[in-house]
């Protein structure tokens, strides 16, 4: 089975946001037509790279994320984060 089958397949992405002043989860958003392939180009990873790792998501990520999710990221508030879940 490929790569990308088993990351697909048994992995889901999330955009998590934090409290910026704690560590409490405020709010958890499902990333679902996002591929592997634009995140790698979005976070500048190398193609090998499944990505499997939290990644902080920037003002400079906004957009792409605000698209995708249909929200508005409020990063005065909260620190939001690119990560991974086993399915």
């Amino acid at each position: 089975m490929s790569t990308f089958l088993l990351q697909s397949r048994y992995m889901k992405r999330v955009v998590r946001g934090y409290e910026k002043n704690g560590d409490r989860l405020m709010h958890e958003f499902l990333l679902k037509d996002a591929s592997l392939s634009e995140l790698q180009d979005l976070f500048e990873e190398p193609r090998q790279h499944l990505m499997v790792d939290s990644y902080p998501i920037a003002n400079i990520h906004s957009a792409y994320f605000q698209q995708h999710l249909k929200v508005v990221l409020d990063f005065d508030q909260f620190d939001y984060f690119l990560e991974c879940d086993a399915v």
